[in-house]
């Protein structure tokens, strides 16, 4: 129970995503077949939305009754979304081209100093190489959409402020609330588990950075969290932050106890 509890509540954006993708390709169909039925411009109707504030099939068009509707300038950015290709890159299960659009309003808010959520989100519309998610191939694979006009831009940001966790994700674990960890356990959960085939507990580089010193970096790698609340998110759900210069590609350990996360939290600590 336990550990179901800890994959729902660091995986909100999994759960999201499918949903996503469905739902943008229905919409991609819709948008054909409104283009081939003689050229007029389709009357505006509320797209239903369901979990994760995304769109799904509802073959009787009213939505649920805990569903918002896309309408509006929301819903010209939808359209502008299917029929641009954004969902290719940034929805699905493979994230390998670009990174997912839940709660992109929360991340870019903090991605360029200086710009707004909203402003990055223009720059990385128009100029996608201006900044590089790390992890993400550098120059960007993503075509410059610099053709867009700066109402059509506001319409996909509009729509991509849509695009959230549902509502009733669990609460993030607390840090707080883990037991009482074990160093000498995590010692042997690292070589149990398949930690040691990605990370040396030195500077050496495996696939993934060298352990040594790295309850001194945690604290540094992401503005309002602590180094125990990176590190526990890191074994949690590693794609939400990719150290510069390292391949996407450790799994999520969102099996583990809260007992078995505290102790390799506390042996994490003590390599130095």
């Amino acid at each position: 129970m336990q550990s179901a509890t800890l994959r729902q509540a660091f995986l909100p954006g999994l759960r999201a995503r499918k949903p996503l993708l469905l739902a943008l390709m229905l919409a991609s169909l819709a948008v054909a077949a409104a283009c081939s039925s003689g050229g007029s411009e389709p009357e505006e109707t509320p797209t239903p939305v369901g979990p994760g504030h995304v769109p799904v099939e509802n073959p009787d068009g009213t939505g649920r009754p805990d569903s918002p509707v896309l309408t509006g300038d929301a819903r010209r950015g939808l359209d502008s979304y299917v029929a641009n290709g954004c969902s290719t890159c940034h929805s699905g299960e493979d994230l390998s081209l670009g990174p997912s659009h839940v709660d992109v309003f929360e991340l870019a808010a903090n991605r360029v100093e200086g710009l707004s959520a909203e402003q990055y989100l223009a720059q990385s519309i128009r100029e996608p190489d201006a900044f590089i998610v790390p992890g993400y191939p550098s120059p960007s694979t993503m075509p410059d959409f610099s053709h867009l006009t700066a109402e059509e831009v506001g319409h996909l940001i509009t729509f991509l402020g849509t695009i959230v966790p549902e509502d009733d994700s669990p609460p993030v674990i607390s840090v707080g609330s883990l037991p009482s960890g074990n160093a000498e356990e995590g010692r042997r959960l690292y070589g149990t588990i398949g930690c040691s085939g990605c990370h040396s507990l030195g500077t050496d580089r495996i696939i993934g950075p060298g352990f040594v010193g790295v309850a001194d970096r945690a604290g540094a790698r992401k503005p309002g969290l602590s180094a125990d609340e990176y590190i526990v998110e890191s074994i949690l759900n590693p794609g939400t932050f990719i150290v510069p210069g390292f391949p996407r590609q450790m799994p999520a350990f969102d099996e583990l106890s809260p007992q078995q996360i505290a102790d390799l939290l506390a042996f994490l600590k003590t390599v130095r």
